[in-house]
């Protein structure tokens, strides 16, 4: 059975403890249940890196409402958002505007105002041209900070319409606008750099295509620095894999072994390229709330 799921003496479901047919009978169905005791292991599991504990923001898309917002924000974790209908679950949810970040590619003009005006404190830049348009938005103003999501090629083994990081991804920066980016951020000194980002895709169940972004963005980190600005935060992204059926062979990724294999290989690969060693981000979804909810 999943996560917080069990059964009584007489064989009916549980979830955290409490009978389903409890739940049905006060609030009727169809019924999404979220274990937030789940939710919260999930969670301390994610900050229990050995080499480098990493920076858990939680990637909205998976499952977004002001309840569910209020309880992560009692970790030390940020929110990931996309929409400006995240963006406003997650201001009514009182999130600090330090601890959100503006997500998604084709970005729309209102979306960018609404990074651009202090509502989140991090934007992940997609392409040339919107960091052009961030940086026109900004101008005279108060601007978040400003992390550039670059394609590094690496192709995970998952479904064609999740994979995002192969070289004909029309995701992130790619390796010829690299020095056009870093242009634009010399120029535009109110933008405030903050790092490098890299996302390859999602239900990703091996270990290996975050490693191979891990050593993609330290070998970026270094072109950045011989430029002029170092990148102190690199973000591997998420699409962590989470077993859809019971048992499911192959389907789910030993997540602590992976975090702490790409912490160590951050160390590593930094002290080798003369880098300091990076702040170390992540953006689980699923991993956090998927074996937490029963519908």
């Amino acid at each position: 059975m999943a996560p917080g799921q069990s059964r009584d003496d007489d064989g009916n479901l549980l979830l955290g403890g409490i009978s389903t047919e409890r739940l049905a009978g006060t609030y009727g169905t169809p019924l999404l249940v979220i274990d937030l005791t789940v939710v919260d292991e999930a969670v301390a599991a994610l900050l229990a890196g050995r080499v480098l504990v990493p920076e858990v923001s939680y990637a909205a898309k998976a499952f977004a409402n002001v309840g569910f917002f209020r309880h992560l924000m009692r970790h030390p974790i940020g929110i990931d958002v996309c929409s400006l209908g995240e963006l406003v679950t997650a201001e009514r949810a009182a999130c600090a505007p330090e601890r959100l970040t503006m997500h998604g590619a084709g970005k729309t003009r209102e979306e960018l105002q609404a990074a651009c005006s202090g509502r989140v404190g991090t934007i992940i830049v997609d392409g040339v041209e919107e960091l052009e348009r961030v940086a026109e938005l900004c101008r005279g103003g108060r601007s978040p900070g400003v992390m550039l999501r670059l394609n590094v090629g690496v192709e995970a083994q998952t479904h064609a319409h999740v994979r995002t990081g192969s070289d004909d991804s029309k995701f992130g920066i790619p390796p010829r606008d690299e020095v056009a980016a870093l242009g634009l951020l010399r120029s535009h000194p109110h933008l405030r750099f903050a790092g490098l980002h890299a996302h390859v895709g999602s239900q990703i169940c091996r270990a290996e295509p975050y490693l191979a972004t891990a050593n993609a963005l330290l070998d970026a980190a270094r072109r950045f620095a011989e430029g002029g600005l170092p990148a102190d935060r690199l973000v591997i992204g998420g699409g962590f894999g989470v077993a859809t059926r019971p048992f499911a062979a192959g389907e789910s990724l030993d997540l602590a072994a992976t975090i702490d294999a790409v912490g160590e290989h951050l160390d590593r690969g930094a002290r080798e390229r003369g880098l300091p060693v990076p702040r170390f981000g992540i953006e689980p979804g699923r991993a956090v709330v998927a074996l937490a909810g029963t519908t």
